[in-house]
């Protein structure tokens, strides 16, 4: 069974960041036997558990997106990031 893997490389856990910020990060593919990644097809960002989803600019097996911290995280708080990932692959 296939297995694409993302990663969030920026920002790091418990890094402080202002009312907008960029999330970065990348995938990995784990497929069995015969099974190769073709390309990245598309990722989204929700900031926030009720906060926007948006989505992220995809170049390799990298991805960006900018958002903004919903307005009921208080300050200081930590802001939950949610991150989806699609993409194709060949068996």
């Amino acid at each position: 069974m296939a297995t694409l893997t993302v990663k969030i490389n920026s920002p790091q856990p418990n890094e402080l960041v202002g009312d907008n910020f960029l999330v970065g990060g990348g995938v990995t593919f784990q497929g069995g036997t015969g099974e190769t990644f073709n390309r990245l097809n598309s990722v989204t960002v929700q900031f926030g558990p009720s906060g926007s989803t948006k989505p992220a600019t995809v170049n390799g097996l990298g991805w960006q997106c900018t958002g903004t911290v919903p307005s009921t995280v208080p300050p200081g708080s930590s802001v939950l990031i949610t991150v989806k990932a699609a993409g194709l692959y060949r068996s």
